[in-house]
């Protein structure tokens, strides 16, 4: 799968986070914010993102030990730890840029550099960022162990978890291997890659079609997976989404209202953007707003279906985090993000913060829930608002 490409999440299955990444772990996301100097960016945007990862640390806990326990599915454990590896990963990336000379750089993310000044010491940020890496990598492989110990061939969804987890065991090998130049290892792991997706896919097909035990979404988090024309996954969606729909229809929990929203915005999003052969984004301004329409509307319906119990602070903080995602790329390939759009994204992160601070019991995995929250509503405030270099209030 090609670096950028995901599928979004659903309140029915939460999608993993190592199909919804967004690209820069291998280049600098921003050129022209690579080239800015320590005085064009604001001096608490590293305050910000050390407090990130501070909360990190804690989300890390929380969320390993409700895995561990059996509360917390793994799609759900892996998104934390998407957020976690974010967070400390951009600290140390920006604890180079200082000690370069260069200042805090939200923006840009660990990888080559190649006509920014000051140079930076590509030893110094392997020595920042190789324990990232590496505890990355610890993390999902005694996951992906974990999991093998269980060795629950009856157990529903058992098997595709399994090679869920190690497709993004895989994709944590890939993505260091990439940071790290090795490019041996790279063309490696790469067919490790398509081969433990593949495999991931047959059995969440084995799992729908024998013992009726994997839904729309799980199977289009599957095909999110493949290495496969975007044609292919396209008509995938389309024809899921018109599932979704005609479920919703007949009146099943699993074609409620945000279900439809979503399989619609996974439609939309793929045509939103394109990657480029020199692995640049290209972002098709009338689909992607679309989609951001979409996903606004994804966080309303949930947040209406919060007080009443029938969508949790996951799926709030799921939806969110979408959106956050298609910001990210958009910046990535250079649009413009509406003003209004960012506007409605912060309040929306406002809702979801008194939403977390309002719950008291934190027993289960409503603890990681909320260290979520937090370590979300960190990584955004260490964001330079547009226009200025300063860190968000």
């Amino acid at each position: 799968m090609g670096r950028g490409q995901f599928v979004f999440r659903c309140c029915l299955l939460p999608a993993v986070w190592v199909v919804a990444t967004v690209p820069g772990w291998g280049q600098v996301a921003n050129p022209a914010a690579a080239r800015s100097t320590p005085g064009e960016r604001g001096s608490d945007v590293g305050q910000k993102l050390r407090e990130a990862a501070q909360a990190a640390q804690t989300l890390r806990t929380d969320s390993l030990d409700a895995f561990r326990r059996g509360l917390l599915p793994l799609p759900d454990h892996l998104e934390h730890l998407a957020a976690i590896f974010d967070a400390e990963g951009r600290a140390a990336w920006e604890s180079v840029l200082r000690a370069s000379g260069r200042g805090s750089n939200y923006e840009a993310r660990p990888g080559y550099e190649k006509d920014a000044a000051p140079p930076i010491d590509r030893k110094l940020l392997i020595k920042a960022m190789q324990p990232v890496f590496e505890a990355r990598i610890q993390v999902l492989r005694d996951a992906v162990a974990r999991l093998e110990q269980f060795n629950q061939p009856a157990a529903i969804g058992w098997a595709g978890d399994v090679a869920l987890a190690r497709v993004a065991l895989c994709q944590a090998q890939l993505e260091a291997a990439r940071w790290l130049g090795d490019r041996g290892q790279v063309l490696a792991l790469e067919k490790e890659e398509q081969v433990l997706a593949a495999q991931h896919y047959a059995q969440r097909l084995f799992d729908e079609r024998f013992l009726g035990v994997a839904s729309v979404p799980t199977m289009i988090q599957a095909v999110s997976l493949l290495n496969i024309a975007p044609e292919l996954k396209r008509n995938f969606y389309e024809s899921a989404a018109v599932e979704t729909t005609l479920w919703n229809l007949a009146g099943a929990e699993i074609g409620r209202g945000d279900a439809v929203t979503l399989a619609r915005l996974n439609v939309s999003w793929l045509s939103g953007y394109a990657q480029q052969a020199d692995g640049t984004l290209q972002i098709n301004e009338r689909n992607w707003q679309e989609s951001d329409q979409l996903a606004q509307r994804l966080f309303e319906q949930r947040l209406e279906w919060y007080p009443k119990g029938t969508a949790s602070l996951a799926d709030l903080s799921r939806s969110w985090q979408m959106r956050q995602q298609m910001h990210q790329i958009a910046r990535e390939a250079g649009y413009e993000v509406p003003a209004a759009s960012l506007e409605q994204h912060q309040r929306n992160l406002q809702v979801l913060a008194r939403s977390a601070d309002a719950v008291r019991d934190l027993r289960g995995r409503a603890a990681a829930d909320v260290r979520y929250v937090r370590v979300l509503s960190a990584l955004k405030a260490a964001e330079p608002v547009p226009g200025t270099g300063s860190a968000r209030r």
